[in-house]
């Protein structure tokens, strides 16, 4: 999009720079002092037309001046012999071609196709072309100031009764609703003045020296102006190509255009068969994401039921376990309780132990010693017996002896 903004851009400034470069020399038959700015260069006949209508003008001051017709008085220059060169270097356009340049713009508008690079550049090239060669007309016209023109044409300065100045006001305005451009204040020597003042009466000789005067200025005035038509011809001519060349070169790029466009036709139908295609696949995921939603919805829903039973179940379990850490608490707090009374009773116990370690001691030292008294009270009774039955044995040997 932006690039076929660009190049509709590029080619109303290109197409609004020739038609500038144009001058277009509207010769009314009833009213010689109308000038209206506009001839096509592209036409040979209007320029040929144009050089012959000022030469006829000239030709006819100048017999006017040789024969000193006294009639002479009454015929005026043309103003467009006066203005020629400031008009053909303002390259203004009747609005007529206006409407034409703004239809061809129209019509080229509907028929636009984004330019390349190469073709942007060929075209601002043929655009500085362009606008040089206006420019060269421009500096042209400027050369040649008013006043010297004048002066030049005059000699020294006329008469008020023999000059007029030439007011904006008295410009007509053209058909259509264009104005003629604003024209300098230029004073006239040549035929009748413009201006309605009276005229002061004339002696035959100075009628004369008025008219030779005349001639010589028009012969000049002639010169410079085939010298500047032939100059503004080979100009014209030059646009003319260059047209041409823009002119191929918009055929060509319409032949790419309309290549182009067969081109996005039938990548249109492709499209457009690819979209049904695309459509009914997308319907299709379409249905099977609604039937996976009723699915993901069903599920959310078992989901939802599950965490509310695992909830409760939590809390169920929460209150269990905090009754199990009450009841684990009494039940350790209670087996401390009974592992102190049995450390307690252990102490106690081993105390006893140590008691009864210690009594036993004495009862074994005890014991040993009644041992020790029953050893020898053993011994000595043995020893005792022993010498009783040596005495039986005695006794009884003697009662057998005896």
């Amino acid at each position: 999009m932006s690039a076929k903004k660009k190049k509709n851009s590029l080619e109303d400034e290109l197409l609004e720079d020739l038609m500038e470069d144009q001058v277009d020399v509207d010769l009314n038959s009833g009213h010689p002092d109308e000038v209206s700015i506009g001839v096509d260069l592209s036409d040979d006949r209007s320029i040929s037309i144009f050089d012959r209508k000022v030469y006829t003008d000239f030709d006819s001051v100048v017999q006017d001046g040789e024969e000193g017709n006294s009639d002479s008085e009454d015929k005026v220059l043309p103003e467009y012999l006066e203005g020629l060169v400031e008009e053909s270097a303002s390259n203004i356009a009747l609005e007529s071609d206006d409407e034409r340049v703004s239809k061809e713009i129209q019509d080229k508008d509907d028929k636009t196709v984004a330019l390349d690079q190469s073709d942007q550049d060929d075209v601002r090239t043929e655009m500085a072309k362009a606008i040089e060669k206006r420019k060269r007309l421009k500096e042209a016209s400027t050369t040649m100031p008013v006043d010297k023109q004048n002066k030049s044409l005059f000699g020294k300065k006329p008469d008020k009764d023999k000059t007029a100045l030439i007011d904006s006001s008295e410009q007509k305005e053209k058909k259509g609703g264009w104005k003629l451009p604003e024209l300098p204040n230029i004073r006239t020597s040549v035929g009748r003045a413009l201006g309605a003042t009276e005229l002061e009466p004339k002696s035959p000789t100075q009628e004369k020296l008025a008219q030779a005067e005349n001639v010589r200025v028009a012969q000049e005035r002639i010169l410079e102006l085939e010298t500047l038509v032939e100059r503004l011809r080979t100009e014209n001519e030059e646009l003319i190509a260059a047209a041409e060349i823009l002119r191929k070169r918009t055929d060509q790029l319409m032949g790419e255009k309309e290549k182009l466009e067969s081109h996005i036709e039938e990548n249109r139908h492709v499209y457009d068969a690819e979209k049904r295609l695309h459509k009914d696949a997308m319907s299709e995921k379409n249905r099977e994401l609604f039937s996976l939603k009723e699915k993901m919805e069903g599920m959310e829903e078992r989901l939802a039921a599950n965490m509310q039973k695992v909830r409760v179940r939590e809390r169920e379990l929460e209150n269990r376990l905090e009754l199990v850490k009450m009841e684990s608490s009494a039940i350790i707090r209670n087996k401390n309780e009974i592992i102190l009374d049995l450390k307690r009773s252990i102490d106690q116990l081993n105390i006893e132990l140590e008691n009864y370690r210690s009594k036993g001691m004495e009862l074994n030292q005890q014991i040993s010693g009644k041992e020790e008294v029953l050893k020898r009270t053993v011994r000595t009774l043995r020893i005792a017996l022993t010498m009783l039955e040596g005495v039986e044995d005695t006794s009884g040997n003697k009662r057998k002896a005896e």
